[in-house]
């Protein structure tokens, strides 16, 4: 659960030093996302399936991205590249291909699992 916590910690964290008037940076509010990317179709899934859709929900509703069955294969100067699972729309079967993308970044804060 390391990086679950780690996102909705972060984000709380922004959303405090970006607030209007009480806030140290407010002037960097429209500039800082927090977007988790996890390999899994699920996030915590030692947990049972209410508490990995609490998980995901309370995430959601904070205001953090999370995209699921996606790896960070790269991290560079300015971007990270993702490679996602592609799901087959038919049969909601993971299939062997996958996609490659570009997330263009600011600052990285990485965390792994055991997974």
């Amino acid at each position: 659960p390391t990086g679950v916590e780690l996102a909705g910690e972060l984000h709380d964290l922004f959303e405090d030093v970006t607030r209007l008037h009480k806030g140290t940076y407010p002037k960097l509010a429209d500039s800082v996302r927090v977007i988790l990317a996890h390999s899994g179709p699920d996030l915590v899934p030692q947990f049972e399936q209410n508490l990995r859709d609490e998980a995901l929900g309370s995430l959601k509703r904070k205001g953090v991205e999370v995209i699921l069955n996606t790896r960070v294969t790269e991290v560079g100067d300015g971007f990270a590249r993702l490679s996602s699972k592609i799901i087959d729309p038919t049969t909601g079967e993971v299939t062997e291909e996958r996609e490659e993308s570009l997330l263009p970044i600011g600052l990285t804060v990485w965390c792994a699992g055991t997974a």
